[in-house]
């Protein structure tokens, strides 16, 4: 007895181009291979890894076979199997996604690209060969930075890879910020109307953190004697 074979993730979303890698879960232990295939090659491709490559637009689907020896026959015998679905779409537009638009002064917080539906993911357009750059800007940099994920490490990664990057607040006031994808190789039509570049832009609000301005204190706590008052004044 053994818990369900599954292949994830369930839904697969590419763009030309894009690559994804295809897991799996349960099935017996120790699992066997797994035989890989696609039920058109024209769409895209699948490794006998379960690596997936977009090559034309269109849907499909990846089947995974685990197969067995049968003690007795000797034979190959099919255990388990599941499909998983794959669409190979054009970008038509990409949206930022922020978790948030309204934020504290000396807080982060991570943004990063998305397509125009909740399944076009970093995952379906990051590892697309030719690849798509990441232009970030802000309109107002003394209220809001913006920094690679890697920074602080003191790692620069070329554009290509900054479909996803980091938001400092930095003073109150509100900014937009903004994304331009552009595309390597127009020839490549990742864009839908051979497009070469698409943009996104979000209004982000920065405030000050609440603390008091009178009296000054620099506890989180105040200790007070019975009937007694005092006079509280924050900077809002």
């Amino acid at each position: 007895v053994f818990p369900p074979f599954r292949l994830l993730p369930r839904e697969v979303t590419l763009i030309i181009g894009a690559m994804i890698q295809i897991t799996s879960e349960g099935g017996p232990q120790p699992q066997s291979n797994i035989l890989f295939s696609i039920s058109d090659e024209r769409i895209a491709s699948v490794q006998s890894s379960g690596l997936v490559r977009g090559l034309a637009l269109g849907n499909g689907t990846v089947t995974g076979v685990v197969q067995a020896v049968d003690a007795e026959t000797g034979k190959l015998v099919v255990v388990s199997q599941d499909k998983v679905g794959v669409e190979v779409v054009q970008l038509s537009a990409v949206r930022i996604h922020a978790p948030i638009t309204r934020m504290k002064t000396g807080t982060q917080m991570p943004v990063y690209v998305m397509g125009i539906t909740s399944r076009q993911t970093p995952f379906s357009f990051g590892s697309a060969v030719p690849g798509l750059t990441f232009h970030w800007s802000v309109t107002k940099r003394d209220t809001l930075d913006i920094k690679t994920r890697h920074s602080e490490a003191s790692f620069q990664l070329p554009a290509k890879y900054n479909f996803a990057m980091d938001v400092y607040g930095r003073e109150k006031g509100s900014t937009g910020l903004k994304v331009v994808v552009k595309v390597l190789d127009p020839a490549a039509t990742q864009f839908e109307n051979m497009a070469e570049e698409l943009s996104d832009e979000i209004q982000i609000q920065v405030f000050e953190k609440l603390h008091l301005v009178a009296p000054e204190a620099e506890a989180e706590q105040i200790l007070m004697s019975p009937n007694s008052f005092i006079k509280l004044q924050t900077n809002r």
